[in-house]
């Protein structure tokens, strides 16, 4: 779809003015990151965040209201970063894929469009008053001996009552990921005293930008999701199965949910780790990082007999 604008828009170029401009140079960039991701891997994505929604409530909210709270302590340099707030939450929660728990054939991905969407949405929520500007995150606890509950109680009501507003608005609005209408008008008209092939190349221009501005709509929305990963892709329940392996569940007992056999974990196995490498979460290692680790796994192996 992408590409086939692109390869008509390039022999337009070629045909009317002989060489290729600069700025194609950055809309094949754009259409190298995006790809062919289109409404299926929009509606995978969703699947995941509505079932990071169904299964792990608590510490989706929790993490919101953190980067609600780095948005508005942004230009407080002692506060860490949403980024910084992200990778915290992904290191506590997250157990796979790690860095350490991973396929030996994958590293970790891009992780791009996850963090985003939870940024933005904590951006929107506080926008439209959804989540309270002075939202404590952190558990509130009494103190031993404290005695007074009637102000923890006032203490923790404004939390639990945005945490309850949170959940209501996960499940009606805000939430899903959808692509931009991919149309593209240039309403160009010659001037007077403007040559043809002026006009021609300005035109082109135009579209070129016009182009680039969608590219950069459709990365902001899925970057770092690849659109398809082996030619069967993952199986219907593969989002669902991620989040639980994600947050701690054994591929065994996953596997039994299923049926008995090996057959099964192998399912799981392979499901989780397509679904994972579709988000952005994994990557296959390049030929150049699989040679680094099969020397580097044979000086390690070999380092005592030498």
């Amino acid at each position: 779809m992408y590409r086939a604008m692109v390869e008509n828009k390039m022999t337009q170029i070629k045909g009317f003015l002989g060489r290729r401009p600069t700025t194609t140079k950055e809309v094949n960039r754009l259409l190298s990151k995006v790809g062919e991701t289109g409404g299926d891997t929009i509606d995978s994505c969703n699947r995941f965040l509505k079932t990071l929604i169904r299964r792990q409530p608590d510490s989706l909210q929790r993490l919101i209201g953190k980067l609600a709270e780095a948005i508005q302590k942004e230009e407080d340099e002692t506060f860490p970063a949403a980024e910084e707030v992200f990778r915290a939450w992904w290191t506590r929660h997250v157990q796979w894929p790690t860095y350490r728990n991973r396929p030996e054939d994958c590293v970790i991905g891009d992780n791009v469009w996850f963090p985003r969407r939870c940024s933005l949405l904590a951006k929107k929520l506080l926008e439209e008053g959804v989540i309270s500007s002075k939202l404590n995150t952190e558990e509130t606890k009494p103190k031993v001996g404290d005695n007074h509950e009637m102000e923890f109680v006032g203490q923790t009501e404004g939390p639990y009552k945005a945490f309850g507003a949170l959940e209501e608005y996960f499940e009606n609005e805000g939430w899903e990921l959808e692509l931009p209408s991919e149309t593209i008008v240039v309403d160009a008209t010659r001037e007077k005293d403007e040559s043809r092939r002026a006009f021609v190349a300005r035109s082109l221009y135009l579209f070129d930008k016009r182009l680039q501005k969608l590219l950069m709509e459709i990365d902001e929305t899925v970057g770092g999701v690849s659109s398809a990963t082996e030619a069967d892709g993952p199986t219907v329940d593969s989002e669902d199965l991620l989040v639980r392996r994600m947050f701690g569940e054994r591929v065994n007992g996953i596997a039994l949910d299923i049926g008995r056999g090996p057959v099964h974990r192998d399912q799981v196995e392979a499901s989780t780790k397509l679904a994972a490498l579709q988000f952005g979460f994994l990557r296959k290692k390049s030929l150049g990082e699989a040679i680094k680790k099969t020397i580097h796994t044979f000086l390690v192996n070999n380092l005592g007999s030498s």
